[in-house]
């Protein structure tokens, strides 16, 4: 998916339009093209965010989930309650990762 596309899929997942989940969604994308892999179709990534309960972290990690298709649904996305806007993406089978910031 390009940009564009990707940004309305999150923003129907997400619910409502806010800054946060368009910055997961750029943050997301942007680990992606690092890591050189795709959106994960079931286990390919993991992620671990360190994002808070805080209404502008929730909505960062939509917009991370909706980019690398890691979710709480296939159990390859981990919540750290650091209360940091970061995360740290794995490529499972590379076993390289990508730190954001």
């Amino acid at each position: 998916m390009n940009l564009q596309e990707t940004f309305e899929v999150g923003l129907k997942f997400h619910g409502h339009k806010c800054p946060a989940m368009p910055l997961g969604i750029r943050a997301g994308m942007a680990a992606l093209k690092v890591l050189g892999v795709e959106r994960s179709q079931d286990k390919e990534l993991f992620v671990r965010a360190e994002t808070g309960k805080g209404h502008a972290a929730c909505c960062f990690l939509d917009g991370v989930m909706t980019a690398t298709g890691c979710t709480y649904g296939k159990s390859n996305i981990e919540k750290l309650y650091y209360n940091k806007m970061a995360f740290t993406m794995i490529d499972v089978k590379g076993g390289v990762r990508y730190e954001f910031p």
